[in-house]
């Protein structure tokens, strides 16, 4: 959530103001600056929308405990982090791949690292409008693509991204 954002008032004056309806103009704004960076790297295109959010969550700060949680979500949004992740990809594809996949397949995707290199994955993608029946409030189709990022470490190893229990709110994230 914004935390002590300045913002105007009705009456031409500013205040500082905090809670979800202060983070959704900063977001709004980071979403902007990503969509100059995408185009001038990119050559003109126009990121789609999952791909910005995508970017938004690889570029924010952790916060709290380590992986997402019910508190801060995937944590604060950095901008000039998520703008540093296309700049760094310089539309080479090393760092940032959109691609499509089929139901059942699978995309590998081979990458060598140095031990002083850190690596985030972050798999993102676009849901289908959900459907809300407002006479007994019961969502259909709220999930329909089932999508799973593992790692594979250079001993075999596979590498979960971190889950949280909707049952355990206040738990620490696990993989």
């Amino acid at each position: 959530r914004g935390v002590n954002v300045l913002s105007s008032f009705p009456s031409s004056s500013y205040g500082r103001f905090s809670g979800t309806s202060m983070s959704t103009p900063v977001v709004t704004g980071i979403a902007a600056l990503l969509t100059e960076q995408w185009r001038r790297t990119f050559s003109g295109a126009t990121p789609a929308p999952a791909v910005l959010k995508t970017l938004i969550i690889a570029g924010a700060e952790d916060l709290g405990e380590p992986g997402p949680d019910y508190t801060y979500g995937f944590g604060m949004a950095n901008a000039k982090e998520s703008v540093d992740l296309i700049i760094a990809d310089d539309a080479t594809g090393r760092n940032i791949q959109v691609d499509s996949v089929a139901t059942g397949a699978q995309i590998k995707v081979p990458l060598t690292l140095t031990t002083q290199q850190r690596l985030r994955g972050v798999l993102g993608w676009s849901e289908p409008e959900l459907v809300v029946f407002p006479d007994d409030g019961v969502a259909v189709g709220a999930l329909v693509n089932d999508l799973d990022l593992k790692v594979i470490d250079p001993t075999g190893a596979t590498v979960l991204p971190y889950v949280l229990d909707k049952d355990a709110p206040e738990a620490a994230a696990t993989r």
